[in-house]
């Protein structure tokens, strides 16, 4: 959407739907103009004094960015004499982010014995989607051009710089790095915008732009080959090189928060207005996340139980708004954390086996492992949770304020069964229980320190239509679960051994024992101390006479694993919407791993 004032054009974020629909289907008169930024119609001179206002932010950048193209221009004229491709000026400023990315395919390719390049510029395609949507928040004209450009020519310039350009490939791939946890900050600063959040988004391009014109000036020094290791590894330009970085790396996290900030005033302007609950509590949803990753990226040693102590408190907070005046990292007791990044791989056999095993993706074909089902599944729970009556509202937000919950989540970290008996007279399987599973499942999910498995049973509940709607195809859903956030984990020290499955273990992932022997496999051989959540809702959608047997089989393996698990903590949580009538035949409730938790029948509203 572009506004027009005295003959200077600037793309807007998208605005609410209100203000689009009065835009483009009512005639207004043209002294009325619509500020984004404000999120109501002012006064066109008004709007244009916001218009230079805004202008003005980017000054600094501007100037950056013309220093940015001379030294682009500079060694895009040195690049003659070498054997770099020579980029003509021509072409500075019209560079786009998606050749960048067909430059770094093309360039990762090329080096057919560069393991650790490889996976460098494999981390940039990676982030490449929230750094394009970055990208496109800047004003109109050269400005995302300057940085693809200058992207372009230094991966192009550091080609056959020996060991320099795995430097230099790590330097420029920590750029947008810095952003792959950013979505929410873009998207916030697409729909509600402020004033300072986009003085802080100039400050960032400003930076980039710095480091980008850093890194050039080392090209630009001296000859492409000779000296390069002595000028990259100079005191001076070496040190100016890394805070540059830094410096990048807190602006972003200044951002973030700035954005929730936004983000908050948003979700209190609904509330005075009144809008759908709906559209409030998943703003409230996605705001936890963000939060909840802001405080995990500011943490400096990160921890299964640092994790689970942040998710507690985003479960457990007051949804008032209240301005934060300081920054997220809180004190947490860290005594007895577990380190999961720094986990041992559970020793391997000795090297004398005859096969290798399946591969996962194989096995997964297998399972018929759907995981866009499974997101919608954990989605739509979360969704209808959303629109729930006040009643269920109150049973949701017991449940998470229970002492019970708080030790599950947040307590010490070794395997536990928590069992809730929710005590409704609910008529279908999908209760406010199975929000309380989708909201944990959803804010967790933003961590790669701790591995969640979820089943939503009242999802999968005829038999007659969905051949998974049984104990066993529970299980299929979650071993595949565990295998997927397995393969793409990227632990330094581990490597899933699959080869003690038999090629029979292969033809029967319909056999409840087969499947469970696969799940009991692969989390044996996870890192000491790894934390998994495994939730399972409305487990009493299975225990009707055609299931029964089948699903108190389960549950005795599972409860039999969680005991005995002391290496990884497996936390295993099942909800019944009503009551469990077997929950005595799978697991002694006594023990100090078992427990289980009655909702009051009735509760205040």
């Amino acid at each position: 959407m572009i506004r027009h004032l005295e003959h200077r054009t600037r793309t807007l974020p998208a605005t609410n739907a209100s203000a689009e629909f009065i835009l483009n289907s009512i005639a207004l008169a043209e002294s009325s103009q619509y500020v984004a930024e404000l999120d109501r119609f002012v006064p066109l001179p008004e709007a244009q004094r916001h218009e230079d206002a805004i202008l003005r932010l980017w000054e600094d950048s501007s100037v950056e960015k013309a220093k940015l193209f001379g030294a682009m221009e500079q060694l895009s004229q040195k690049s003659r004499d070498h054997e770099t491709p020579k980029t003509a000026a021509t072409e500075l400023r019209n560079c786009t982010w998606e050749q960048v990315i067909k430059e770094v395919q093309v360039a990762g390719n090329a080096y057919n014995n560069g393991g650790k390049i490889k996976r460098i510029f494999r981390g940039m395609c990676d982030n490449a989607a929230v750094f394009e949507n970055w990208l496109s928040l800047l004003p109109d004209g050269d400005y995302g051009a300057s940085i693809s450009g200058a992207f372009i020519m230094i991966v192009r310039a550091a080609h056959n710089l020996g060991d320099v350009q795995k430097t230099i490939h790590e330097t420029l791939a920590s750029i947008p790095d810095t952003l792959a946890h950013a979505n929410a900050y873009v998207e916030i600063y697409k729909a509600h915008s402020s004033e300072s959040l986009v003085q802080k988004t100039a400050a960032l391009c400003k930076s980039i732009m710095i480091s980008l014109q850093l890194i050039i000036q080392f090209f630009l020094k001296g000859s492409f080959r000779r000296g390069a290791t002595a000028i990259l590894k100079g005191n001076a330009y070496e040190k100016e090189l890394m805070e540059s970085i830094s410096n990048i790396k807190n602006q972003v996290l200044t951002l973030r928060e700035e954005a929730n900030l936004c983000l908050q005033k948003r979700i209190a302007e609904m509330d005075r207005k009144g809008d759908i609950r709906a559209i409030r509590e998943q703003s409230r949803q996605e705001l936890a996340k963000e939060e909840l990753l802001l405080a995990i990226d500011f943490s400096t040693e990160v921890t299964a139980q640092k994790v689970c102590t942040y998710l507690l408190r985003q479960l457990q907070a007051s949804p008032d708004f209240n301005v934060r005046t300081g920054g997220l990292n809180l004190p947490v007791e860290t005594s007895s954390c577990l380190q999961i990044t720094e986990g041992e791989a559970s020793p391997s056999e000795p090297a004398t086996r005859k096969r290798k095993g399946p591969k996962v993706k194989d096995l997964l074909y297998m399972l018929e492992y759907d995981h866009e089902l499974h997101q919608k599944d954990a989605e739509d729970c979360l969704s209808l949770g959303y629109t729930q009556d006040d009643a269920g509202q109150a049973r949701a937000t017991w449940v998470l304020h229970s002492t019970e919950m708080g030790e599950f989540l947040a307590g010490k970290v070794e395997s536990q069964l928590l069992l809730i008996n929710g005590n409704s007279e609910a008529t279908e399987f999908i209760s406010p229980l199975s929000f309380v599973c989708a909201k944990i499942s959803d804010l967790i999910s933003v961590s790669n320190h701790v591995l969640i498995l979820t089943h939503f049973c009242g999802r999968h509940t005829d038999e007659m239509r969905d051949s998974k709607a049984n104990a066993t195809g529970m299980l299929a859903s979650l071993v595949g679960q565990l295998l997927m956030q397995v393969k793409s984990w990227g632990h330094r020290k581990f490597k899933l051994d699959l080869s003690s499955l038999s090629d029979d273990d292969l033809s029967e992932t319909e056999d409840l024992g087969v499947l469970f022997n696969t799940f009991r496999t692969v989390i044996a051989q996870l890192p000491k101390g790894t934390l998994i959540f495994c939730l399972i809702d409305s487990l009493s959608a299975y225990e009707n006479s055609t299931r029964k047997e089948e699903t108190i089989d389960f549950m005795r393996k599972l409860a039999r694993l969680v005991k005995k698990s002391t290496r990884v903590a497996l936390k295993v949580l099942v909800t019944c919407p009503g009551r469990s009538m077997y929950a005595s035949s799978w697991a002694d409730f006594n023990d100090r791993k078992s427990q289980m938790l009655h909702v009051p029948e009735d509760i205040l509203v």
